[in-house]
């Protein structure tokens, strides 16, 4: 049995090997890896051979060090073979090797890093270590508070930020090896923003009456985001039907002549995280254009004329 350090190339020699008899012909050696915890041949055994990177008939066997796992326990066999005109001679040696680590390689992510409060937070591991012989426990951290959400072997976890107030989260993974002596554990975290919808904090139309054509209606809202910027969209609605006007970015007023009709004005404030967004209303009278007084007593008078 011998240790080696993941990450670190290891090389094993069989150039010792004899036969005792000092027979005379052809040497060869012929190399095999197996995983101790599963029985199943490591499947760069057989595929980095392939792609030239390991020489699996040579006299030295050398494993590159990005292919040694942490925690990994593997058992390597070398077959050594002499055949003469008369005979075939073959004996097998075999070592032990314990892949180990004074710390657990891991790397965690999130999938969003930005969260709307309706959405979900995932948040995954990655790590080059033996993950049969790690546990896991995943906690988050806000305003000094520290909550568990998850904890058990799970390399990725998820949690609904609904329950999340807005705030920049701290997500924190323990993972733990526990059959090596002393334990190894490794903690690391992830910053995840969560962040509520777009809030409009004030909404009016004026003049709330006023008359077809001739008025200019004014559109004027103030809104609250965390995480601008956002799309301000104005509209009137009636019968449950809407007509939106051009959206203007971050603008949050509009000047328009509306159509005759009793109206609700509508604003929409609409962020760039899964869309979130926020509506409000007030309500719009728009009469006719008004007529002249002029114009009705001409009418009245033509009218006259054609009674006579």
């Amino acid at each position: 049995v011998q240790n080696a350090k993941s990450g670190s190339a290891l090389s094993l020699w069989a150039g010792e090997s004899y036969d005792p008899d000092k027979a005379a012909g052809h040497v060869s050696y012929s190399w095999s890896c197996l995983r101790i915890e599963t029985g199943s041949t490591l499947v760069w055994s057989t595929y980095e051979a392939i792609k030239g990177i390991l020489n699996l008939t040579a006299q030295t066997l050398t494993l590159p060090g990005d292919l040694l796992i942490a925690g990994l326990r593997i058992q390597c066999s070398v077959v050594y073979e002499i055949v003469t005109p008369m005979m075939t001679r073959k004996d097998t040696a075999r070592s032990v090797i314990n892949i180990d680590s004074s710390t657990i390689p891991i790397r965690l992510f999130a999938l969003r890093y930005v969260v709307p409060q309706s959405g979900v937070v995932r948040v995954y591991s990655h790590t080059s270590y033996n993950t049969s012989r790690l546990t896991y426990a995943w906690t988050f951290q806000a305003e000094g508070s520290t909550q568990i959400f998850n904890a058990g072997s799970l390399s990725a976890s998820a949690i609904s930020a609904s329950t999340m107030v807005r705030h920049l989260y701290n997500f924190i993974l323990t993972v733990s090896d526990t059959s090596v002596d002393p334990v190894l554990t490794v903690v690391s975290k992830v910053q995840v923003l969560i962040v509520g919808s777009p809030k409009v904090d004030y909404f009016k139309v004026s003049p709330s009456s006023g008359f077809a054509h001739n008025d200019t209606f004014q559109f004027e809202s103030r809104y609250f985001t965390n995480y601008p910027p956002v799309e301000v969209t104005f509209g009137y609605s009636s019968g449950g039907e809407t007509t939106y006007l051009k959206s203007f970015g971050h603008s949050d007023t509009l000047k328009t002549r509306l159509p005759p009709g009793t109206w609700t004005g509508v604003v929409e404030i609409r962020d760039f995280i899964e869309g979130e967004a926020s509506s409000y209303f007030y309500p719009i009278t728009v009469l006719p254009r008004p007529r002249s007084s002029y114009c009705t007593t001409l009418s009245k008078a033509m009218s006259d004329m054609r009674s006579l």
